[in-house]
């Protein structure tokens, strides 16, 4: 009775409640009882995903092949296979364990499903193989009943990294992330940096302001707007912007125009400002040079 409340309490807690110290506690708890009965997989499998959480991947692979004997049924112990298996660097056996851990899976297991196909997408993208992320990351997302941001970043990210002509299809995916949770601040400030790529500054510059409902402060926006007319060559307006974030800064109380945010923010304004004095004064010199040399 006292084995099966140990048993109850133990696979009751997430992993990630406990610290390095509690690992070691679970660990030897695990061990004790793995020694003084008979082998059981949910043991090895429950030791070989602490062993994953400490960072001991030689120690879990063993542990979760262990549970695999034990129990051939026990098929998420491919999934932390995987897991292990692409901690280390082997990416191609990681890649063999979540495809059978997918394998076992029925259709409607969409938790299983996601998840799995999550880790299929990081294991391309660790090889490189960045459309194959795509395809991957596209259907964890499809088996995700709640998606958060990041779901449509990885898939963003991956289309990017797959080369230039998927840049609007990175802004695309974004888009459908926007549309389904609300102008969340990561997705538009990343389709932001997309849309400046593609040279799209008018469209950047409306995502920018997307960002006023958000909670973004004027000073930020202002900042925005004005690296986006910078980078668009509309040197004028981005001084005027920049004067703008300075202003409203100067509106702040002392205390917060002190924080470790607000100054390193007036930082960032202030360097952009003197950069783009020179770059003006650059350009004011080659005009001068270029004229006197016609006449």
């Amino acid at each position: 009775m006292i084995r099966l409340l140990f048993l109850i309490l133990l696979f009751s807690l997430p992993l990630s409640a406990w610290s390095h110290g509690d690992l070691h506690d679970q660990i030897d708890k695990i061990s004790q009882h793995i020694h003084s009965g008979k082998p059981e997989a949910a043991l090895y499998l429950k030791r070989g995903q602490l062993y994953l959480q400490h960072g001991n991947y030689p120690d879990a692979i063993v542990d979760l092949g262990k549970s695999m004997e034990l129990d051939p049924k026990l098929k998420v112990a491919h999934y932390h296979l995987a897991q292990a298996y692409l901690a280390e660097g082997s990416s191609d056996t990681a890649e063999q364990h979540i495809k059978l851990f997918l394998k076992s899976l029925g259709p409607d297991t969409y938790g299983g499903l996601s998840r799995g196909y999550g880790l299929l997408g990081k294991i391309h993208q660790k090889k490189n193989e960045h459309m194959e992320a795509v395809q991957a990351f596209e259907k964890s997302l499809k088996n995700n009943t709640l998606p958060a941001p990041v779901d449509y970043l990885q898939i963003a990210r991956s289309y990017v990294k797959s080369g230039q002509q998927y840049q609007q299809k990175a802004i695309d995916i974004l888009d459908q992330g926007i549309v389904r949770l609300g102008p969340v601040v990561t997705l538009q400030e990343e389709a932001i940096e997309l849309e400046l790529l593609l040279g799209n500054y008018d469209a950047a510059l409306g995502r920018v302001e997307t960002l006023r409902s958000q909670g973004i402060s004027d000073a930020n926006i202002f900042f925005k707007q004005a690296s986006v007319m910078s980078k668009a060559g509309r040197f004028e307006e981005a001084q005027g912007c920049y004067k703008k974030a300075l202003a409203e800064i100067e509106r702040l109380p002392a205390y917060k125009q002190q924080s470790r945010v607000i100054v390193k923010l007036r930082h960032s304004i202030e360097d952009d400002m003197s950069k783009l004095e020179d770059k003006n004064e650059s350009t004011g010199k080659a005009m001068t040079n270029s004229s006197s040399s016609r006449s």
